[in-house]
């Protein structure tokens, strides 16, 4: 019988298990949100986009409301307005890719929506928050070249204007993550993530009731809207968000974002195992391209200081 160490005979063992726990944690959040966009996809031919992001997000806001009440009414009024503005923004980036999404295969999304890690640290430097190096350049480069291989080389793909509205997302979704940044010292996380999934699904809730034929509750409901509102409202907003925390806790916080950009490779494996699209040769070329620049501008702009650290994890990774 093989005897098993105690962890005071063998400190190192802790660490080895961290080591181990920390990427699988990471990569169980990337694989819960990259299979969002094949569910979504599959639920937007059922249901119409605002409708799915206020049931899904209705089921979100009232999980999270007995962690977040008691915090928010001890947060003065003034960082609960910013939040509802933060919210704002968050609700204009869901709702242009869900609308997009609708038009475009999951796996263009999903890899179009990684280009957050890109489009951020370019906007921070542009505006005065770091420089850019080497990098940064090469990562825009490698970006910019699969996308060009994918539109220009690869299997058909939906053009303008609903890729372009997912590209708009990404620049929402880029100043959403400056504003969170200075902002999360400011208030608790659950106050944070509460108030942003109130916003957005009243703000769906409110454009549905006017602008889309509301289905009859629940039997008006189709099984796969029904599995997107417990995935997006389970899965992807608190699952998916804890696995994070514990991931980011247990690993280095140079490979946090690559374990994290796997969410887009997640969605195309998924897309395919699902039916719901086919990736050509040329076409799986350029994802791997923009894989590998998002991967490289994890690490591609420097700050001129160094940021206040961060206790609470506050960011939804996943529009959807």
């Amino acid at each position: 019988m093989t005897s098993v160490a105690s962890p005071a005979r063998n400190p190192t063992a802790p660490a080895s298990t961290r080591a181990f726990l920390g990427p699988l944690a990471l990569l169980g959040a990337s694989a819960l949100w990259g299979g969002m966009y094949p569910v979504m996809k599959h639920a937007l031919l059922e249901t119409q986009p605002f409708t799915l992001i206020a049931l899904e997000y209705l089921v979100s806001m009232l999980v999270l409301f007995p962690i977040a009440a008691p915090r928010l009414l001890r947060t003065p009024p003034r960082i609960l307005l910013k939040a509802v503005g933060m919210g704002l923004l968050w609700f204009a980036s869901v709702s242009l890719v869900f609308v997009g999404l609708r038009e475009t295969s999951p796996g263009l999304s999903a890899f179009i929506v990684i280009q957050t890690a890109v489009v951020t640290p370019i906007l921070v430097g542009l505006s005065g928050g770091g420089w850019f190096d080497r990098r940064l350049g090469g990562a825009i480069a490698l970006v910019l070249g699969g996308m060009a291989v994918i539109f220009l080389l690869g299997q058909e793909v939906v053009y303008a204007p609903a890729t372009a509205l997912i590209a708009l997302a990404v620049v929402l979704l880029a100043v959403h993550m400056m504003v969170l940044g200075k902002l999360t010292h400011q208030a608790p996380a659950s106050v944070l993530v509460w108030v942003q999934v109130a916003v957005t699904c009243i703000g769906a809730a409110a454009i549905s009731f006017f602008a889309e034929q509301w289905p009859e509750i629940p039997s008006g409901l189709g099984t796969w809207t029904r599995v997107a509102m417990l995935y997006g409202g389970l899965g992807s907003s608190l699952i998916a968000v804890l696995l994070q925390t514990l991931g980011q806790r247990m690993t280095p916080v140079t490979h946090v974002g690559i374990f994290l950009s796997l969410e887009s490779v997640f969605a195309v494996l998924l897309s395919i195992a699902l039916g719901v699209e086919s990736i050509g040769a040329r076409t799986a070329g350029g994802f791997a391209l923009v894989f590998a620049g998002t991967v490289l501008a994890q690490t591609g702009l420097r700050r001129k200081s160094a940021p206040a650290e961060i206790t609470e994890p506050v960011e939804l990774q996943a529009p959807l």
